[in-house]
């Protein structure tokens, strides 16, 4: 996670959302094991964007079936599952 720390110092580099990718490294250092398997960055980069997107277009988040979402490793807003 150093590597996502200094990609953010570098002036040069740009994220297509940056608030997305440091919630998700955010809630990837704050995810603990479930039933022995861990949820990886990329899948809380997926999850944050997802959730940005849903909101900015004001509608559910729906269909997302992660293992970090089904063993609820983050907090946040229920999602509905269809």
């Amino acid at each position: 996670m150093t590597v996502i720390q200094s990609l953010f110092q570098e002036p040069n580099i740009r994220f297509e959302d940056g608030q997305a990718v440091w919630l998700a490294l955010t809630d990837y250092r704050n995810a603990k094991p479930v039933k022995g398997k861990e949820a990886d960055f990329a899948d809380a980069l997926i999850v944050n964007k997802s959730k940005q997107v849903a909101n900015k277009e004001n509608k559910p988040l729906m269909g997302l079936s992660l293992l970090i979402l089904q063993h609820k490793l983050y907090q946040g807003p229920r999602l509905q599952n269809n």
